[in-house]
């Protein structure tokens, strides 16, 4: 993560680094790869006791990838709110991108969570109906 950080931090200032930006953020390059597969790692063996807090987040979690890879989310997300342009040529990319990631995942927390009260209200009529 440092290292794709590192790189970013370099195309603004270096022509070079610039013109070849968006190869070391793409979801195919290799530093993404290394990263997520680091991330996995650094986590799979970390013992967390029970929190209801956590698992409520953790829980809301497909819920908010559902929402922010949708075809039309995805527009009015990254062009209209979050333009990438913006906000990769802002000095502080790095506070840009958490706030950017923590305001998505609340927005995105707050349907799941709509769906998840819409979804439990139907399966108890359901089964007042049976």
């Amino acid at each position: 993560i440092l290292i794709t950080f590192y790189l970013i931090y370099l195309s603004f200032s270096n022509s070079f680094f610039n013109q070849y930006l968006y190869s070391f953020t793409s979801l195919k390059s290799v530093f993404v790869f290394i990263c997520s597969i680091s991330l996995f790692l650094f986590f799979k063996n970390i013992k967390i006791k029970y929190n209801k807090v956590i698992n409520y987040i953790a829980s809301l979690s497909f819920g908010v990838y559902l929402f922010h890879e949708h075809f039309y989310m995805k527009k009015i997300l990254w062009n209209n709110f979050f333009p990438l342009s913006r906000v990769l040529n802002h000095g502080s990319l790095f506070i840009n991108g958490l706030c950017i990631v923590f305001v998505v995942y609340i927005i995105g927390g707050v349907f799941d969570s709509f769906r998840k009260i819409i979804f439990s209200i139907l399966k108890k009529s359901w089964s007042n109906l049976n």
